[in-house]
Order: C-alpha cells, then structure tokens, then sequence
C-alpha cells in the first residue's frame, strides 16, 4: 500500500506583502583592452534602514539577465525577485553586482584561449573584475569581506571562464 502524499495547506487569505529591494544600473563603465560595460546592482530589502548591517556579495558575470529580459533569448532569471522572497523568510541575501557581457566581444572577455572564434582575454576581464570592480563595490557598499561572503557565478558563457582567477588576492 503507497503513502497518499501529504495535503497541501490551503492559504488562508490574500498573500502576504513582502519588502522589496532595489536594483540599479551603473555604466558604461570603462574595462581596460575591451571596452565599455553596464552593470547592475541589487541591494537588498532594508538596505538603507540598516545603516551598520554588512551584507554578503555575488558577482553575476555575463549577468545582462539576471534581472530582467534584457539580454536574453529565453528570458530574465529576475533574481531580485527570489532574493526578497528570501529575505521575506529570514534568511540572509547578498548584494548581488551583475556584470553585462561585452556584446560582439562576448567570446573574447569570458575565454581565457584563443579559438577559431577569437578568446583569449579573460585574463584582462577578470583583472578589471577583481581589481577595480570589487574595490568599488567594497569601498562603495557595505559587504562582507573574504572569500567565505563571496559567490561567483553566470550564466552561459561564463563556463568558459577560469573562476579560481577570482580569486580577489585572497
């Protein structure tokens, strides 16, 4: 005889309304050897009421669609909305820094070979990442310093990066 799974709770009422936090975009900013860059920063819900809370960070490469449409064929991850859902349940949510792909240039900046379809200039991307990037994200927000606060991930073309060069000489 099978277990009949357990029923679901029926909600009781309207949903509950949850804080929201803020995304906003920077740029172009310039990166040394590939050119201009948009990127987009969340911060999270009761950023600015909580002036002495620290937060962690995660830096989306090849982010143009981590919160929205813009940049996709498939369509937007909308992270922000996840994260407020998140902090809505208590749990700890990171400032998250996307950084936009460099268009046609894409391929050149997320691989660290050169290829028949060009590469072999991750190196360059990832000084300015690791380099002026994060020192004005740490000087300008208030994150968790170490790498034990610090996520790196993407999308797509960001599999053909090195992560442990970002290693942000820690």
């Amino acid at each position: 005889m099978e277990a009949s799974p357990k029923p679901r709770r029926a909600r009781r009422g309207p949903p509950k309304p949850i804080a929201h936090g803020h995304v906003f975009h920077k740029g172009p900013l310039e990166v040394p050897h590939l050119g201009p860059r948009r990127v987009s920063v969340y911060l999270p819900p009761g950023y600015d009421q909580e002036p002495t809370r620290t937060y962690p960070v995660a830096y989306m490469l090849d982010g143009q669609n981590t919160f929205g449409d813009e940049g996709s064929f498939a369509g937007g991850w909308r992270m922000h909305l996840l994260l407020d859902r998140l902090h809505a349940r208590k749990r700890t949510v990171p400032i998250v820094v996307a950084i936009h792909h460099g268009g046609v240039h894409r391929i050149d900046e997320m691989s660290p070979w050169r290829s028949g379809r060009g590469g072999g200039k991750a190196d360059h991307f990832f000084d300015w990442v690791a380099g002026w990037l994060h020192g004005e994200v740490t000087s300008g927000l208030r994150v968790r310093r170490g790498p034990e606060h610090t996520l790196i991930g993407g999308a797509s073309e960001f599999g053909r990066t090195r992560a442990k060069d970002f290693a942000f000489g820690f």
